[in-house]
């Protein structure tokens, strides 16, 4: 029961960092579009009141975004979300160079990317 219950939490938590994220990556292609457009305007509507706050949110940035994966320790169990002793946390913070340097090893391809996925 405690394996079926701990899987319903993965996939719960899983699901809503992808909604966030797909969220987000929705939002940025708008950003993106938007300033297209306003830089295809002629002179006198990119002065206008409407193009200036449209202007404030319109954004040319590509962000890369990562996953992190969580692997479980096998003394976790379906309370891992809530149960914070002193052993899972040391375990955590040891993990986190080793996990920051899995990132930073990729970090060269990402580096060369400056379009979005549309």
């Amino acid at each position: 029961m405690f394996e079926v219950m701990t899987g319903e939490k993965e996939i719960r938590f899983s699901s809503r960092t992808r909604a966030g994220t797909d969220q987000f990556k929705q939002i940025q292609k708008l950003r993106h579009a938007l300033a297209g457009l306003l830089e295809k305007l002629p002179e006198d509507l990119k002065r206008g009141p409407e193009a200036q706050l449209l202007g404030t949110v319109a954004d040319r940035t590509v962000y890369n975004i990562v996953h992190p994966i969580y692997r479980a320790k096998t003394y976790e169990g379906h309370s891992k979300d809530y149960v914070f002793l002193r052993l899972s946390m040391e375990d955590h913070w040891r993990a986190c160079p080793t996990d920051a340097g899995s990132f930073r090893s990729v970090r060269k391809a990402y580096q060369s990317r400056r379009s979005l996925d549309v």
